[in-house]
């Protein structure tokens, strides 16, 4: 505030010995002008020439440079040699507003559904393609089709759906009482025979099950649909 401001010290002096209490008054430095003496750094920046809609596609043209003050710039935001390649509004814009890398997106690749996959189905990739998407786009999106083969979607998917995480399962690889193939090897072996399953399997259960000629029971692990490693060789030795 401006006014002044009165003090009251102590002077003392050893020799020869004395001490006064000494009324001091000193004039504050209005805080306006303090300000006023310090010049407030600016860097040029990018501001939009007008108003811009959600997932309005973004370029250049739409943008100006303009010199604003260091402490009204917002974190991230872009740099003049930017290139705005493929880039949409995030969010609604406002006229002069400074663009930071938050109010961008971009489109996505990601799975979409092409055909309609009943629940519990094992999902094929003739019913999936791999397609850029802008809006509505789910956290858990897959962006992906490889390993899709083993798993299963736990509800009906609709043609146009995009393909997310919560919306899979793992896939019933072996089904009780299917025919199965079963694979035995070492470095000094390599034998595929039948088994009938006495259980159902997921990717990566051990089952139980009979050999289709030994008639004897073995335990193996299922690697993919309709097929499953040997966990003993034990069983074979009759072949």
């Amino acid at each position: 505030t401006n006014g002044s401001s009165i003090r009251t010290v102590r002077a003392t002096c050893p020799r020869p010995r004395w001490s006064r209490l000494i009324r001091l008054k000193s004039k504050i430095q209005p805080i306006e002008k303090i300000r006023g003496d310090t010049k407030m750094k600016s860097t040029v920046v990018l501001v939009t020439k007008g108003p811009l809609n959600q997932y309005s596609r973004i370029t250049r043209n739409q943008l100006e440079e303009q010199e604003v003050a260091n402490n009204r710039i917002p974190k991230n935001f872009l740099e003049r040699s930017y290139s705005f390649k493929n880039s949409y509004a995030g969010r609604p814009l406002r006229a002069g507003q400074v663009i930071t890398t938050k109010d961008l997106t971009k489109p996505k690749k990601v799975v979409v559904v092409e055909s309609p996959i009943p629940a519990h189905s094992p999902l094929d990739k003739q019913n999936l393609s791999l397609k850029y998407r802008l809006k509505g786009l789910p956290i858990d999106a897959i962006q992906s089709l490889e390993g899709l083969e083993n798993l299963a979607a736990n509800k009906l998917l609709h043609t146009g759906d995009i393909l997310r995480r919560r919306d899979l399962t793992k896939a019933k690889m072996i089904k009780r009482g299917e025919l199965v193939l079963v694979e035995a090897k070492s470095n000094d072996f390599h034998i595929i025979s039948e088994a009938i399953a006495f259980q159902d399997g997921y990717l990566g259960d051990q089952i139980k099950l009979t050999s289709v000629d030994s008639k004897r029971q073995l335990q193996a692990t299922v690697v993919e649909r309709g097929k499953v490693n040997a966990l003993s060789k034990k069983w074979i030795i009759k072949y």
